[in-house]
């Protein structure tokens, strides 16, 4: 069993540009990006991977990456509370810190990199010496998920860089239950609590100054506070009230477009930009204007307001008193800047998907003319956008996307895999995209435009791969010219199920229609003017089987004796496949049949199903030999480890272990006879 099992392990994914898990980091060429329990290093304008950063035996996602001031280091979190440093230049991990429960939700380092402070799911926070390698102390006050962390240094704006190296500074942070959260780190206890939002903080900045904080709710509004760094030098103080001196201020909530959840405000680190998402698909960007610049605006209003008065005034239209108390009260409005007239909406960036996170390109890389920001999308791509420079034009100004990465990958969920007869090749299909893919090298090979994928299956001879869809139909594509060659309205409803024969002569499918097809393949030319162009396999029906209710799997017994029928009604149907005569009816699931399979040897059948449970029958009575608790969810697929087929010749007792896959992310491999479990999270 354990010789067996250690045959098995996970090696690497395939198409996975960028996983959801977490944020990712863009330096104006590279990419950095999470890839599930990894972190990938793209070449976003070549489209390839420079890097993996892998570590072998761990299986955590990757929850958040950050990159340290000495340029060279990244931070990356981990959902089993696990914090990783690695170089970039060696793709190798230096240290490694353990100290949270839950999953590292926020990073944080501080302006010289000598300290970071990350934030968990078990609403602690830590600080770390990154020089010495240790846990310096842990702050505790928030109730919920940690959801961001800045370092500031009062001495920051009056001081040179090196003398902040000795300032133990101050962290500002934000969670889940509203607050946020001033901490002086020289006592290691928290100065001010202000209650952000009625609802999550999901998000903060400060500027680059250490002026200001924009903070993010769930309930799409944005707020401006502001940092009074003379509070924050001389310390806690108590004025003539006797109140304690705050150093957090409201100042305003400034609009936005969406009112969805506010999941990231970001600051340009040298441009005068402001990023906020608060929308699936699109980031708002603000424009940073000078005092100058609006005082200088407010001056053309005032002008071309008095040009329209006099004329207004030169047609009798407006009375000289009305005049005088309209100039007076735009006298008083040009006293004072508004804060929302600083930060002006300046264009809305849509992705071609749903946004995971974005980033602004360093200048260290970036262009100098148009700045750059990187999408990381859900739909497993990353995008680059390039905004264009303000200009005196009324017209709305428009990014434009310069670069992408999405072509190794799915956009959506793989609904099917099938491997070719000699495990060269796997077929992966989604919705929209089917993929031919190296074993050997993982990379892929084919890339074809498809409907709704829902079933598919190598055809004899691995040239050619069939795929049943959404709508009913099955579509023949031929790998070497990576082109559609026939499709064939199969069905009415939805192909859940297709199966080739043991022998290679005949194909089942099975549908919501009801139906139960039989097909036989036909070899035709695929040049019909030349007939020693290679010869492709058609399917032509040749006779059906209706069913009482919706066929949810079909599967033929390795020697071709027999059919298994999965319907709706939860039950399992055997016939012979020669006559269709009906053999046995597995009852005992009390959801659907999901997916099964026949042991090599035609002896048994294993079923898993909606109910959680994995049920496995003799295909000689149809008696139920044993019934596991197999998942916490549904049960989406099992499957037969296949043997070497001489070792059945030669008449060695085959030993049944199969694969079950749930919905609980969870794979796990079984014996059989001894119900023997390994398990690791997909």
């Amino acid at each position: 069993m354990v010789q067996s099992y250690l045959k098995h392990g996970p090696t690497e994914a395939f198409g996975l540009v960028c996983s959801a898990s977490s944020n990712s980091y863009y330096d104006g060429k590279l990419a950095y990006v999470p890839a599930l329990e990894d972190v990938l290093v793209w070449d976003v304008k070549k489209g390839q991977m420079l890097a993996m950063w892998h570590e072998s035996g761990h299986r955590a996602e990757v929850t958040c990456i950050t990159r340290s001031p000495q340029k060279d280091t990244f931070a990356v979190g981990y959902a089993d509370g696990s914090i990783r440093l690695w170089s970039a230049s060696a793709s190798a991990s230096t240290t490694t810190f353990n100290g949270h429960k839950k999953a590292v939700t926020a990073l944080a380092f501080d302006v010289t990199g000598s300290r970071l402070a990350s934030g968990s799911q078990d609403t602690d926070i830590i600080i770390w010496d990154v020089v010495g390698e240790a846990g310096l102390f842990r702050l505790r006050g928030h109730r919920d998920q940690i959801t961001a962390l800045r370092f500031l240094n009062p001495q920051a704006s009056s001081l040179p860089s090196t003398s902040t190296t000795t300032a133990p500074g101050f962290l500002l942070t934000a969670a889940k239950d509203t607050f946020l959260k001033l901490w002086d780190l020289s006592t290691q206890h928290c100065i001010q609590t202000v209650v952000a939002h009625r609802s999550e903080v999901w998000s903060f900045d400060v500027n680059p100054d250490q002026e200001l904080v924009f903070t993010g709710s769930s309930e799409g509004e944005m707020k401006a506070w502001k940092i009074d760094h003379e509070a924050l030098a001389s310390g806690l103080q108590e004025n003539e009230a006797g109140e304690v001196t705050k150093v957090i201020h409201p100042i305003v909530t400034l609009p936005l477009s969406s009112k969805h959840r506010v999941s990231q405000i970001t600051f340009h680190p040298s441009r005068p930009y402001l990023a906020v998402q608060s929308h699936d698909r699109s980031v708002e960007i603000f424009r940073i204007r000078t005092e100058e610049e609006i005082r200088k605006k407010q001056l053309r209003r005032k002008k071309r307001a008095k040009e329209k008065k006099e004329q207004a005034k030169a047609q009798g239209k407006l009375k000289e008193g009305e005049a005088a108390n309209e100039e007076q009260e735009q006298d008083d409005g040009q006293a004072e800047v508004a804060l929302p007239d600083l930060f002006t909406p300046y264009l809305v960036v849509r992705a071609s998907g749903k946004v995971r996170s974005f980033d602004f390109a360093d200048e260290e890389h970036g262009k100098k003319e148009n700045t750059h920001i990187l999408f990381a999308l859900a739909t497993n791509a990353l995008e680059v956008y390039s905004l264009p420079q303000p200009t005196k034009s009324k017209d709305v100004p428009e990014a434009s996307r310069v670069l992408s990465v999405d072509l190794p990958g799915h956009r959506t969920d793989v609904r099917t895999l099938c491997l070719s007869s000699d495990d060269m090749l796997l077929a992966s299909a989604s919705n929209g995209l089917l993929k031919v893919w190296n074993m050997k090298t993982t990379a892929c090979i084919r890339t074809m435009e498809c409907g709704y994928a829902i079933c598919s299956t190598f055809l004899p001879g691995d040239r050619q791969i069939a795929v049943g869809t959404k709508s009913g139909e099955i579509l023949i594509y031929d790998i070497a010219s990576s082109t559609l060659l026939e499709t064939i309205q199969a069905h009415t409803a939805t192909v859940w199920s297709m199966h080739v024969r043991a022998d290679g002569q005949a194909l089942v499918s099975g549908s919501a229609d009801k139906d139960v097809k039989f097909w036989e393949f036909e070899q035709k030319a695929a040049d019909s003017e030349n007939p020693h162009s290679p010869r492709l396999l058609s399917l032509v029906h040749v006779r059906t089987l209706k069913m009482t209710d919706d066929v949810l799997s079909v599967r033929y017994s390795p020697n071709g004796k027999l059919l298994a029928v999965a319907l709706l009604d939860s039950t399992v149907k055997v016939f012979y496949q020669d006559s269709l005569k009906f053999f046995l009816s597995l009852y005992g699931h009390k959801l659907p049949v999901l997916s099964m399979d026949i042991s090599q040897d035609s002896k048994l059948i294993v079923t898993c199903s909606s109910d959680k449970n994995v049920k496995i029958w003799g295909l000689d009575f149809g008696d139920c030999h044993k019934s596991i608790f197999a998942h916490d969810e549904s049960v989406m697929q099992v499957a037969f480890e296949r043997h070497d087929v001489r070792e059945l010749q030669q008449g060695s007792k085959q030993t049944h272990y199969f694969w079950t896959v749930g919905k609980d992310k969870m794979l796990k491999y079984w014996d059989g006879d001894k119900v023997y479990i390994r398990q690791a999270v997909v």
